[in-house]
């Protein structure tokens, strides 16, 4: 594991991840691998997940493309140096903001969704010219093995690694050196994580999970909101970090949300369900068994049948959940939608500040100003209002988490920031050194008024031409002082050489 490592490490420091046409040339190859081996990736996901070959495409595979050609285009872009606002005492100098690579990064993926968990953070840490150790899920086996195949075959062999295993190999691996950890996953383990970085002070995104409520407000059209929470919350069988956890509604508006839930439930998946190619199944035996106990004792309002041998669980609603009960002490990661009954939007609020900040916040209203007071007044990774896990797909928009569902972000832009670091660059020329005699010693007065009015920042932007003018007032003040000086010793040898012209001729 050490010398794997130090190998990639190697490798980074001969300086061929930095060019701008590497990186360009390895993310093309990326995504050669992706078209290429699409049947092989769709096959991995089936076998892991029970994922279509539709499903698996459109959750996983668009996206990585997706990302690739939005980096493809933008990231000539992003490694050009940014300039830099300057202050009146580097007017004539240079400054900007240069992004480089951290070094040697370790991405720790997820099982939920073992390709594009994966896929997508490389795809930033190579634009950002880094060297990549990759660990996937090994619950999502067939996925790791096929990246483990795949990406020494499109991608440099010696800057971009993939390593397999369970808890023995991951816990050996955080005990390398790193200059970035990125891990998808639990709150549990990214403590864990973040307590194997801190020993060698190695920064991390952790892009955790958490409850993600979703408030359905009286004054929307339930039928749309119920049509599109189905859709997210039993997408992949539940099993997304970003999944609405639980629904907040008055209590008089539970019987129709349940209603329209089973009726698009049914819309969406046929009357056996089992039966749909469309519907996935639980990870593991161990998941499914974490998720069936949380049923227990619960008022189960459709939905509930469970089959061990398969690990499939029916599309379950829960109605009248009390908070304090086991099912909304957890993630539920899995196909149920408990429903606990507030009196209002206030309630809810309340409801929501009073626990750990989720990693996504719905919102159902045709009042826009009650959308926007929930963003105001609560704090989450993100928010969705009138749809759910749709600010996933945006590029543009960073995605992470905030408190116990993570820090960090990443996606687009984003991700390459994650993975670089912005290094403050300002370049002087050796010339203009009289200047500089207001920060040399001896010190006095005057010098620190003279550094109040260059360096201080308290005027507003209406008086900045004034201080630049009284700026270029000073610069030829200090010309016109030193040509007078020049003019009066030129004046003085004329006087004196006319003077003696004079004194000869009288002689």
């Amino acid at each position: 594991m050490e010398q794997l490592v130090l190998r990639a490490r190697a490798a980074f420091q001969t300086g061929r991840s930095r060019p701008l046409s590497f990186r360009l040339q390895q993310l093309r190859a990326l995504q050669r691998m992706v078209q290429e081996c699409q049947k092989e990736i769709l096959g991995a996901l089936a076998q892991d997940l029970h994922k279509s070959e539709f499903n698996a495409y459109t959750q996983e595979v668009v996206n990585v493309l997706g990302e690739l050609d939005f980096v493809l285009e933008k990231l000539p872009q992003w490694v050009a140096p940014e300039p830099a606002k300057k202050n009146l005492l580097t007017l004539m100098d240079e400054a900007y903001i240069h992004a480089e690579p951290l070094g040697v990064v370790l991405i720790i993926g997820a099982w939920n969704y073992p390709f594009v968990l994966n896929i997508q953070p490389l795809i930033g840490a190579i634009a950002a010219g880094n060297a990549v150790i990759v660990k996937p899920s090994e619950l999502s086996e067939k996925t790791a093995t096929l990246l483990a195949k795949m990406l020494p075959q499109y991608l440099d062999k010696e800057l971009y690694h993939v390593i397999n295993g369970g808890v023995k190999e991951t816990t050996e691996l955080l005990k390398q050196r790193f200059d970035h950890i990125f891990y998808t996953g639990s709150p549990g383990v990214g403590k864990i994580v973040m307590e194997a970085a801190a020993k060698h002070l190695t920064p991390v995104t952790l892009e955790l999970g958490g409850k993600s409520p979703c408030y359905i407000d009286k004054d929307c059209n339930i039928d749309i909101a119920c049509r599109r929470i189905t859709w997210g919350k039993y997408m992949n069988c539940g099993q997304t970090c970003i999944a609405p956890d639980y629904v907040l509604c008055e209590p008089s508006l539970q019987s129709q949300i349940v209603e329209r839930i089973k009726e698009t439930v049914k819309e969406f998946y046929g009357e056996e369900i089992k039966k749909s190619p469309d519907y996935e199944r639980i990870i593991n035996l161990r998941h499914f068994k974490r998720v069936t106990s949380l049923l227990e004792g619960q008022k189960i309002a459709f939905g509930g049948e469970t089959d061990e041998a398969t690990r499939y669980i029916a599309p379950t609603v829960l109605t009248d959940v009390n908070p304090d009960s086991k099912v909304m002490q957890e993630e539920i990661f899995g196909p149920v939608l408990p429903i606990v009954p507030v009196k209002n939007a206030d309630e809810a609020i309340q409801f929501i500040n009073q626990r750990e900040k989720p990693l996504a916040l719905y919102v159902f209203s045709n009042n826009n100003k009650l959308i926007k007071r929930m963003i105001q007044e609560t704090s989450s990774g993100g928010v969705t209002g009138n749809d759910v896990v749709m600010h996933f797909t945006l590029s543009s928009l960073p995605f992470g988490g905030v408190g116990n569902s993570g820090m960090g972000a990443y996606h687009g832009k984003h991700s390459f920031d994650t993975f670089s670091h912005h290094r403050s660059c300002l370049i002087k020329k050796l010339k203009m050194e009289g200047a500089n005699k207001l920060r040399y010693p001896p010190n006095s007065q005057s010098k620190v008024d003279w550094a109040r009015f260059f360096l201080l920042k308290s005027f507003n932007k209406g008086r900045v031409g004034l201080f630049f003018l009284t700026f270029l007032g000073v610069l030829v003040a200090i010309a016109v002082k030193r040509y007078q000086a020049v003019l009066r010793r030129k004046a003085l040898l004329i006087f004196l050489v006319i003077h003696r012209l004079h004194w000869s001729n009288k002689q």
